[in-house]
This record gives C-alpha cells, sequence and structure tokens, in this order.
C-alpha cells in the first residue's frame, strides 16, 4: 500500500512540474516590441501607394506597361515555444491586368526568434508565378543591411538613374523574371518579364 502511495505521489509530482514548465513557455504578447518593425515601416514611402492605384513602367522601346496597385494591412501568425502568436504585416502587389500569369509583390513583416521575445523586421520583394522555378527575390532588415540581394548607391536601369537600390542577384541560369530593382521611395523600380523584357519605372498614376 505504501508502494502504491508513493507512486501516486511521484505521478503527481511529475505532473504538477509539468504544468509549471508549460506555463513558463507562455509567451506574454503584451511585451512584444514592434520598435524594428514601426522603424522598417517610416523608411519606405507607402503613402505613394495609399494614394495612386496605378505604376507605369516603360521598355527599351518605350512602350508603357500600366500595373494597378494594391496596399493591404494585414497580420500573420507565427508558433513560438508552441503558442500561436498575431504578428503585423503590411503588403503591396503589382498586377497586369491583361497579363494575370504573374505578380510582383513587396511586404514588411516581423518574426519573434524562439525561445526569444526579440523580434526582427525585413522588407522582402519578389515575383510570384508558376511559370519557373526560380524568381527573384530581394530582402532586407530595418537598418537597410541586405541579405540575399545586392545594394548600390545608385543604379542606372535603361538610362535611367535611381537611388539606394536594392537588387535581385542576378542568375545566368535563368532568363525571364531573372531580375528585380526596388528602392524604398518609389517600390519596385525595374524587372524582367515573361519574355524576358526589362521593364523601368515610369510614374505613379492615380
Amino acid at each position: 500500500m505504501k508502494h502504491i502511495i508513493l507512486i501516486l505521489f511521484a505521478v503527481l509530482f511529475a505532473l504538477s512540474c509539468s504544468k509549471d514548465i508549460d506555463t513558463n513557455t507562455q509567451i506574454d504578447t503584451s511585451i512584444l516590441n514592434f520598435k524594428k518593425y514601426e522603424e522598417l515601416l517610416s523608411t519606405v514611402d507607402l503613402d505613394l501607394f495609399k494614394n495612386n492605384s496605378k505604376v507605369i513602367f516603360k521598355n527599351g522601346l518605350g512602350a508603357e506597361k500600366i500595373m494597378s496597385i494594391s496596399l493591404t494591412e494585414s497580420s500573420q501568425k507565427q508558433s513560438v515555444n508552441g503558442q500561436d502568436i498575431v504578428l503585423p504585416k503590411m503588403a503591396v502587389n503589382y498586377y497586369d491586368a491583361s497579363d494575370t500569369k504573374y505578380v510582383l509583390y513587396f511586404y514588411l513583416t516581423t518574426n519573434v526568434l524562439d525561445n526569444n521575445l526579440d523580434q526582427n523586421a525585413s522588407l522582402t520583394a519578389s515575383v510570384f508565378t508558376n511559370l519557373v522555378e526560380f524568381t527573384p527575390s530581394i530582402s532586407f532588415n530595418h537598418l537597410g543591411n541586405p541579405f540575399a540581394c545586392t545594394y548600390n548607391n545608385n543604379n542606372i536601369i535603361l538610362g535611367k538613374t535611381f537611388d539606394f537600390v536594392y537588387s535581385s542577384i542576378p542568375s545566368k541560369e535563368f532568363e525571364i523574371f531573372s531580375e528585380l530593382h526596388f528602392t524604398k521611395t518609389l517600390g519596385i523600380v525595374g524587372f524582367r518579364d515573361t519574355n524576358n523584357e526589362l521593364w523601368v519605372f515610369e510614374r505613379f498614376a492615380e
């Protein structure tokens, strides 16, 4: 009988400890600090995408491509220590109504490191398409430090000069969608399409 009581006591003790461990892993989302995310938001001129509905690009022959743009504020879930938390996200899409095979986009988001409340904020620009496995990608953090891309103080694209340009890393294996250029002030300023045609930012239109 004594042995049974001791075993039950040991089991109850183990269960109480496991509950304490589970409680300790819970994240208090009220103390999450979105300073890095807000800092990144402040460096990108999002008013251009709030106040305009179209952006016009030109190719080397002077032909124009009109792309509609949309800005959405949303959120995304992330699992940290087994707990789902909701984090803010801002996304901008570029799409051509006459050519729906691809969409250009960039988004700003933050993520929490596992087992830590430290948060990283980053901007990512890319192309959404199922035409090829490879699509160009640009990413940089709230400090402007690039990763998986290159950075130039100025860059000439089809004769037009842009300042502080983030560009996708060139690929020799692919041609279509092999090039993408981005600035914080104008968004996407250059890209190659399904026909390997290079387009450069011309102006916004309401």
